[in-house]
């Protein structure tokens, strides 16, 4: 099956992003989820280019390294890019450090700020196109989803790095909820506060910024979001919440790689259209459910003749 590692990554992806994306829902920081990816695309197209014009100045000989973007340009998801990954990574940690900074100074709503980085984070994609004509293939392929052929190593990189990272946000949810819903009482109920706030950052910069460089933001984001509005609206409980969102994803991504796979369709695209085809079928249910409660309740407190 020449898709396996395509779809292995995809189940993956829809596995453990869900779990990051709970705490941005419970955090109220969704829009973050769309704001991280995009400056993380940008970082995988402008990481290259930054280390093609460090060997260009310093005359270092790398102008045509594979790795180094030279004259192919981008490889998107592809491993053997370093300086793709680590630009993915330099991009959302200083994008993360950025808008800490600026909560801490008080400068704006963290909505305000946050879709202020997702406006520059784009026209810097644009301007990227225009400096470097081979970053623009790169980028559009990764702003499409497009995640058929992936190899061993990109599978590998997700399993080293997203499996730990979200096995941590879930081990300690119970101190990262506490962080970001009260600073104060975590404080005072003796919380390192500081340590706490810095881990989350870190493990979520490396789950988007890994994400984003194997399969683009448009995946990225939507599997972040998608299976966790679906779960909670569907959990009545923070444990269910949290089992239900991976379980959603598995199953948005399973039936989006398989229609595609059999339509002949884009696989990123589709799989995004099945997360939300879930989320509206969940909704949906949700909504007919409190209909039916409220008929049956209504009519047992009617007097009876």
């Amino acid at each position: 099956f020449l898709l396996r590692n395509a779809l292995w990554i995809t189940l993956a992806l829809g596995a453990l992003c869900p779990v990051a994306g709970c705490f941005l829902i419970l955090r109220r920081m969704a829009f973050l989820g769309v704001a991280l990816p995009q400056l993380s695309a940008v970082g995988v197209a402008g990481g290259p280019v930054f280390f093609s014009l460090v060997s260009a100045m310093t005359a270092a000989g790398f102008d045509n390294c594979p790795a180094c973007g030279g004259e192919g340009g981008v490889t998107a998801g592809s491993t053997s890019n370093l300086p793709a990954l680590l630009g993915a990574l330099f991009a959302t940690f200083a994008g993360l450090s950025l808008l800490a900074w600026l909560g801490r100074r008080g400068h704006g709503s963290p909505e305000a700020r946050q879709g202020a980085l997702y406006v520059l984070a784009a026209a810097a994609g644009m301007l990227l196109l225009a400096v470097n004509p081979h970053v623009e293939h790169a980028l559009s392929s990764l702003l499409r989803g497009e995640i058929v052929f992936m190899s061993e190593a990109d599978f590998r990189l997700a399993l080293l790095t997203l499996v730990p990272a979200t096995t941590l946000l879930a081990v300690f949810r119970r101190e990262f909820w506490l962080i970001g819903f009260d600073r104060d009482f975590a404080d005072a109920a003796g919380r390192n506060v500081l340590f706490w706030e810095i881990l989350f950052h870190t493990l979520l910069g490396i789950i988007v910024g890994v994400a984003v460089f194997i399969a683009g933001p448009l995946v990225c984001f939507g599997a972040l979001l998608l299976p966790a509005l679906a779960a909670h609206k569907a959990a009545r409980t923070m444990t269910q919440f949290f089992a239900l969102a991976p379980v959603f994803g598995v199953c948005g991504a399973l039936a989006g790689f398989s229609f595609s796979y059999q339509n002949d369709l884009p696989t990123g695209a589709t799989v995004i259209a099945a997360n939300g085809i879930l989320l509206v079928a969940v909704f949906l249910m949700h909504a007919g459910a409190r209909f039916v409660f409220r008929k049956i309740k209504t009519g047992k407190t009617q007097p009876t003749s």
